[in-house]
């Protein structure tokens, strides 16, 4: 409940059916709303690197699995409200993601790393040794 009164939080819900249905709110755009977070994905030698933006999230609010040749990202934020308060503006909601990249070459798993700084996932994903170009001398 975020209103002051039970026709208010009825129009809170009914605003925030409507975000998640049409992907825009009624008082202004929300970025949050029907988005996965956004990716930049980096070839650096013999890794890849993928950072995402994440404001708000923990590393406890997130999921990584790694199978096949594809990267799971998934997560949550939940807001929290004082009970005792009334909402003037809400512009941050609940959030959930689940995200997939995909990779062409074989990536090692066991040696994938993540690290999530100021709001910003990185993830760095090797490329395994079998996948990457082998030089062959002429006899």
């Amino acid at each position: 409940m975020v209103g002051t009164h039970p026709r208010f939080d009825a129009l809170w819900d009914l605003q925030s059916a409507v975000e998640q249905a049409f992907g825009s709110s009624f008082f202004g755009p929300s970025p949050w709303t029907n988005a996965s977070p956004k990716a930049n994905v980096f070839n650096e030698g013999d890794n890849y690197l993928v950072t995402l933006e994440l404001p708000g999230l923990k590393k406890e609010d997130l999921n990584l699995e790694f199978k096949g040749s594809a990267l799971r990202i998934s997560g949550k934020r939940q807001v929290s409200l004082p009970q005792e308060a009334s909402t003037h503006r809400r512009e941050r909601s609940d959030y959930q993601f689940d995200r997939t990249l995909n990779f062409k070459e074989e990536i090692d798993p066991e040696k994938i790393k993540a690290e999530l700084k100021d709001g910003v996932l990185a993830v760095l994903l090797p490329i395994c040794e079998s996948a990457k170009p082998k030089a062959i001398l002429i006899g």
